[in-house]
């Protein structure tokens, strides 16, 4: 995920919630608290059982958390969203050091595939219009025509819509860890 990541370059100011970052520590912690959960059954120890339905409860609290955040703060979300879209234009639009190789690619990428031309439209590009921005395949004009949406729009819809396949799988885990601790909790009574 981290080498096929789509647009990473493009929003800067989430990258501690990067997914593949967050995937790997994520996995990492629901690992080792379900492996406690499998040698606790093996062991039947008591004290394990306890840790492992402790520590689910806290995973499953968290996960709450990370979810009413996401849905309080959605809106805030999509403002730095832009902001970073914003940004990227004109550190490609500029020209400057920071336009790296994949920063043009990612924008000409979103531009290609979401066929809309800079941010709000493509007076965002001032005169310098890029060839991404092209309404036709392949464009080999001097003068081409562009799309005239901006691609603000689009991805908000991408990004919501992946929002919304993230949230049900967030809902579906918090239903697993329920059934968990319930049956641990009716093992643990045994």
């Amino acid at each position: 995920m981290m080498i096929h990541s789509r647009y990473t370059s493009l929003v800067l100011t989430f990258w501690p919630i990067y997914p593949a970052n967050t995937l790997t520590v994520t996995g990492t912690i629901v690992s080792c608290i379900g492996y406690l959960g499998v040698l606790a059954g093996l062991k039947e120890n008591r004290c394990m059982f306890v840790s492992f339905y402790v520590l689910l409860f806290i995973l499953m609290l968290v996960e709450l958390a990370m979810g009413c955040v996401f849905l309080v703060y959605a809106r805030e979300i999509y403002n730095y969203f832009e902001a970073d879209l914003t940004h990227s234009l004109e550190i490609y639009r500029g020209g400057t050091p920071e336009a790296t190789k994949t920063l043009i690619d990612d924008f000409d990428a979103v531009q290609h595939v979401f066929k809309c031309c800079g941010v709000h439209g493509p007076a965002d590009w001032v005169d310098n219009i890029p060839i991404s921005c092209c309404t036709e395949d392949p464009c080999n004009k001097v003068n081409f025509p562009y799309w005239q949406r901006g691609c603000m729009v689009p991805l908000r819809e991408w990004f919501a819509h992946n929002y919304r396949a993230t949230g049900a799988g967030v809902v579906s885990m918090f239903i697993l860890q329920v059934h968990a601790l319930l049956i641990c909790g009716f093992f643990d009574s045994l």
